[in-house]
């Protein structure tokens, strides 16, 4: 039973939830726009915006907001929207979009400049009506703008307004919140793993989202480059979910992943190691004598390492000897420090009585 300890009191406004769980929203926004990336285009971590995606001729600008309450043309949020695109615009000479993308619903401005429509809802519209347009722009000039972006409000064909300012910008609201994303990522990753030449198990390729999660937050945090490709993501999905063959008998023999819901080895079993050419005479040596050795010092034992050189079958060894005795395999192949504690840790949590 746990003890009941009432939480120390505190004042709201210097609690850091909303903040954290900002920031957790941004994250898994980056990685479903990580996993959709197309070929030729990388995803830039807090480089322009909360993140880009970026190609030799293109840009899109992305700012993520997770709050409540309503996102109207006359609030700061979307002035600071509007400077932003204009400021990348006029930085880059690749084309540029840029989406406000929040939780937030739209709202009505004060004044209703509209005659009784919200802001955004009109600005849509001016994407092809051409009075929409004229209103929205007529709106704009009186607004706390850059002033280049008010002369070219004045000055250019509306044409032109709608073209470089309206087309370009994107008005995101009532974005699904976290819990959604995070199916939306868990869809992707069963899709990836269903178009494998082996296809990967769902429960299998669904646990890589956390691991995608930790590389969007540290890439994020480094100096730079703070990006992503999607051939990074490739790799990442094959690592965190393919058993790898040891060099001596790579090219002989494909590791299956077994879905079964005990996770239990079936290192041996019929079915296990497939064929894929010439003969697997040297992969199925059982050598008993050594496997029974190895058994016997880790039943004795809290911790045995097997040490050898590249390609001498410490990870078919290690997976004969735990065939027997309701073994778990951790597959540590390619991973850092971090990496390991944190499988280490879950595999504590799941084994644990």
């Amino acid at each position: 039973m746990e003890p009941s300890v009432p939480h120390p009191e505190g004042q709201e406004e210097r609690q850091a939830t909303g903040t954290h769980g900002g920031i957790v929203y941004q994250a898994w926004q980056a990685v479903y726009a990580w996993l959709r990336l197309s070929r030729g285009e990388v995803l830039f971590l807090e480089h322009a915006e909360d993140f880009d995606v970026a190609s030799e001729d293109s840009v899109e600008g992305t700012q993520v907001k997770r709050k409540e309450g309503e996102l109207s043309l006359g609030r700061e949020a979307a002035r600071d929207a509007i400077t932003n695109y204009w400021q990348l615009r006029t930085d880059e000479d690749r084309t540029v979009k840029y989406r406000h993308l929040t939780t937030e619903s739209r709202g009505f401005e004060q004044g209703d400049p509209f005659d009784g429509r919200k802001g955004l809802d009109v600005w849509d519209d001016a994407r092809n009506r051409g009075e929409a347009l004229r209103v929205i722009v007529d709106y704009l000039k009186d607004q706390d703008l850059p002033k280049d972006l008010i002369a070219f409000l004045e000055s250019e064909p509306i044409e032109r307004v709608r073209n470089e300012l309206i087309l370009p910008i994107h008005w995101d609201t009532q974005a699904s919140g976290g819990e959604k994303i995070k199916e939306l990522v868990d869809e992707h990753l069963i899709e990836h793993g269903q178009r494998q030449r082996k296809p990967v198990p769902p429960r299998i390729s669904k646990q890589v989202a956390s691991s995608l999660f930790t590389k969007v937050t540290e890439e994020s945090a480094e100096e730079s480059p703070r990006r992503l490709t999607f051939a990074d993501f490739a790799d990442l999905f094959e690592r965190e979910t393919m058993e790898r063959v040891p060099g001596g008998t790579r090219g002989a023999a494909n590791v299956y992943r077994s879905d079964s819901t005990q996770a239990s080895l079936q290192t041996g079993a019929p079915g296990f190691l497939e064929l894929v050419e010439g003969t697997l005479l040297s992969a199925v040596v059982p050598r008993t004598n050594l496997v029974q050795r190895v058994r016997e010092r880790a039943d004795s034992l809290p911790l045995s390492a097997l040490v050898g050189s590249s390609g001498m079958g410490k990870s078919t060894l290690a997976m004969l000897s735990a065939e027997e005795g309701g073994w778990y395999l951790i597959n540590f192949q390619g991973k850092d420090s971090g990496q390991i504690q944190r499988l280490l840790n879950q595999a504590t949590l799941r084994l644990s009585p």
